[in-house]
């Protein structure tokens, strides 16, 4: 009998540290081509079951997003706010509480700190298809540096409490799947983040054929 899962210890970052056998399934080809930016810009109250593939589809041509667990980017595709800024404007400043974390779709943005002097100083920046923002949620304190556009910018933008709920859900998702990997001998010599890997690349359902597949077989 299949035990019941138990909440998984939440990952620390769910962007910065995914490490899916997922395959890039699309073509490098992230244009923001009409259909794209209608649904896109459709709110995310207001997005359909197509909008949320048109938009999933879209960020899987990111091959920085492509390895992304599906739960995950497609939570991301149903429910963050896309949104537009010229260049140089500051999304966010020394001070500020973390609210946001940012997939940067078109355009370039730029972390700055501030020197003992004052003067600013550049220290990172995030080309089409990089997330940032995601550390300081994780951390809670303060911002220490600022964002601000280098140019024209579209960006997706993912509120702390629906990353929050991602990570659970995420975290919900892999214990489930781990309570069937568990109980497959083949599986016991691997590692917790190779076993991580592997629900992240494979549905529940999935879990559950391949558990009674080896075990059909061994029979």
């Amino acid at each position: 009998m299949l035990k019941t899962p138990s909440l998984a210890k939440p990952r620390a970052l769910l962007f910065g540290s995914a490490s899916s056998a997922l395959p890039a399934l699309y073509r490098p080809n992230n244009e923001l081509t009409p259909d794209v930016f209608v649904s896109l810009s459709t709110p995310p109250s207001q997005r359909l079951e197509t909008d949320v593939q048109i938009i999933y589809k879209f960020l899987m041509t990111f091959p920085t997003l492509s390895s992304i667990p599906y739960g995950i980017l497609r939570g991301v595709s149903k429910e963050c706010f896309f949104e537009e800024f010229g260049k140089d404007m500051v999304l966010y400043s020394f001070g500020e509480t973390p609210m946001n974390l940012y997939i940067v779709l078109k355009g370039k943005v730029c972390i700055r700190s501030k020197e003992g002097s004052g003067e600013l100083k550049d220290l990172q920046s995030f080309d089409e298809g990089q997330v940032f923002g995601e550390s300081s949620l994780n951390i809670e304190k303060s911002y220490n540096h600022e964002a601000i556009t280098l140019k024209t910018t579209s960006l997706f933008r993912i509120p702390r409490e629906i990353y929050f709920s991602l990570q659970e859900t995420h975290s919900l998702d892999v214990a489930q799947k781990m309570s069937v990997i568990d109980l497959v001998n083949i599986f016991k010599a691997w590692t917790r983040d190779e076993k991580i890997a592997l629900c992240d690349a494979l549905s529940y359902k999935t879990c559950i054929l391949l558990f009674f597949l080896i075990f059909t077989i061994r029979d």
